[in-house]
């Protein structure tokens, strides 16, 4: 909501989609391999492709 055009929360999206790996490695107690990046990364793309859905239905109704 702080983001107040089209630009900003385009980048505020860009920002937030690469993992963080030092905050996964402390989440799964263990060294972070490719495979966790991978699926974390998938897994973040997929939420967002769900709001972004989420987003478009709202606004077409």
């Amino acid at each position: 909501q702080s983001a107040a055009t089209v630009r900003e929360r385009a980048a505020l999206v860009a920002r937030t989609i690469p993992v963080n790996r030092p905050h996964l490695q402390m989440r799964l107690g263990r060294p972070v391999t490719r495979a966790d990046l991978w699926r974390e990364q998938r897994a973040r793309l997929g939420a967002l492709a769900g709001w972004a859905w989420t987003k478009a239905v709202r606004r077409g109704r």
